[in-house]
This record gives structure tokens, C-alpha cells and sequence, in this order.
């Protein structure tokens, strides 16, 4: 069942055009990891599928039965100003508004005892965070957007962000400069790659010299949005690509655990873009 259909998004920031025709679609099950190194894009994008931001070209359609959370890059206008305690900033978002459901929830959050009476204004980010998580969570939503949600957590907190998206059972979009957060969170069938350089079909550099933004090209049949699909691999060990033990290729394929990157040796590489 098709969940997002995206056709043809253009958008320009500041002068420069950081999406450029991007279409794509989106499925039951899917979830989808945005990587670029322009933020800029990935952050527009989402702007403009939560209707924060009006495209200049292009559209976008929702399913009917989607219901959607967005957890934000700037998280800033949820707290500045603001000075309610934890408790009282969650209350505003959640249907439950006892005092003992509260704390319980929030101490699932790893906010307990007199923490949950602390001005929002004051918390730390990765505190901010942690709430901007409660809030996600009390809608119930059944599509998530997350904008680089593992900034300033803990290694405790990205564990338990990444086993939580991994167990969720709807749909999620999702950015994050964390390797092993990327490759963890989202199934192979599923995960795409952001190209820098361009848009051609072999995923070279083809009129977009910038290196900026999302591009797309259209063919007969196919379409590519400047985003590779990793395959999938995984090293004897299990501990992906980042262990560096395990260098054997059929190795690597063998475990299908992780996530093979875009590898040079021979010439070649390993990842392909994937034609949506």
C-alpha cells in the first residue's frame, strides 16, 4: 500500500536549490534513512512533507489512514521562552493528564523524581531532546519524521532510540549522521543512500556541480532520486562495516547482517543506485 507519494519536488534556500525534482514513494513497512551531506536538503524536505514549508515545484500526497510526528532539527520554539516544568510541558500533548501517568511515563525517559518539576527552559539538549521524543510518542502517530533525533544523546538514549524505531511497526523517514544508528534502524529492503555529487543514472556527477541538495533524473520507466540503496552485508563478527577484522568480501555477504558501503578496492563499487 503506497503511504507517500512524492512527484517532482523542487525547492531553492537562500539562493541555492537544494531540491531538485525529487520524486519517490513511499510503502507499508518502509523506513527510510535521508543522508546528505548537505542538511540543508534533508531538513527542507521534511519541512515541506509536514506543510511547514511551500515547495516551488512540485507536490506531494499522503495516504488517507496516515497520521504523522515530526521531531524537528531546531527544537528551540518548542522551549524558548517557556516556563513550565517537564511535567507540565508534557502535559500539553498528552490525552492522559494524571499526575501519576505523567511521571511514569516521563520516568520511562529516564526524567524521575524531582526532574520532572525542572523548567524546560533550563534542560540540557539532551534533555530537550528526551521530550521532544515524549511528545512524538503521545500522538500515536503511525508515521514518525525524525530530523536528526540522536543529537546530543547519550549512548544509552541512541540505544534505546534505535531498538524503539527498529520494534515500531508504522512508517519512518529519518536523517542522522550516526553510522551504526543508520544502519541499524532501518531493514535492508528499505534503506537509501543520498548521493552527493549528482544525478545521473550510474550515480555520477551530471550537472549538478555543487554537490548540493537532491536531484533526480527520469527515464523511460525508471526513475532515480540521487539516493543509492546500500546492500545489505555484514562481517563474520556481526559487527558490520565499521570493524575492520573482517575484510573478506563473501565474508561480509555471508552474516546479512549491516550494511555493505560504498567501497573503491578493484575499481568498483558496491553500492547501486535503485531505481524507484
Amino acid at each position: 500500500k503506497e503511504i507517500l507519494a512524492v512527484e517532482n519536488l523542487s525547492k531553492t534556500v537562500d539562493g541555492a536549490k537544494v531540491l531538485d525534482n525529487v520524486s519517490f514513494r513511499v510503502n507499508r513497512g518502509d523506513k527510510i534513512a535521508f543522508l546528505s551531506e548537505n542538511g540543508i536538503a534533508v531538513t527542507t524536505l521534511f519541512k515541506i512533507l509536514m506543510e511547514e514549508l511551500e515547495p516551488d515545484g512540485g507536490g506531494f500526497q499522503w495516504g488517507v489512514s496516515t497520521s504523522r510526528s515530526y521531531f524537528p532539527l531546531d527544537n528551540s520554539p518548542f522551549f524558548s521562552g517557556c516556563n513550565l516544568s517537564v511535567i507540565q510541558w508534557l502535559e500539553q500533548y498528552s490525552k492522559d493528564t494524571t499526575e501519576t501517568y505523567l511521571r511514569g511515563f516521563l520516568g520511562k525517559m529516564l526524567f524521575s523524581g524531582e526532574d520532572v518539576l525542572k523548567p524546560v527552559g533550563v534542560l540540557s539538549g539532551g534533555e530537550k531532546v528526551r521530550c521532544m521524543l515524549s511528545r512524538m510518542m503521545m500522538f500515536g502517530s503511525n508515521v514518525l519524521l525524525l530530523d536528526q533525533p540522536t543529537n546530543h544523546l547519550d549512548l544509552e538514549s541512541i540505544t534505546a532510540v534505535n531498538n524503539g524505531l527498529i520494534e515500531f511497526k508504522g512508517i519512518v523517514l529519518f536523517s542522522s549522521h550516526d553510522r551504526q544508528f543508520v544502519q541499524t534502524a532501518s531493514p535492508p529492503t528499505t534503506n537509501i543512500w543520498k548521493e552527493k555529487s549528482g544525478n545521473n543514472e550510474r550515480g555520477k556527477d551530471h550537472g549538478n556541480r555543487s554537490g548540493k541538495g537532491i536531484s533526480e533524473t527520469v527515464r523511460p520507466g525508471r526513475r532515480h532520486i540521487g539516493i543509492r540503496r546500500l546492500q545489505r552485508h555484514g562481517g563474520a563478527c556481526g559487527a558490520g562495516p565499521a570493524c575492520g577484522t573482517c575484510t573478506d568480501r563473501e565474508d561480509h555477504r555471508a552474516s546479512g547482517r549491516g550494511w555493505m558501503r560504498a567501497d573503491r578496492r578493484g575499481g568498483r563499487r558496491e553500492d547501486r543506485q535503485f531505481p524507484l
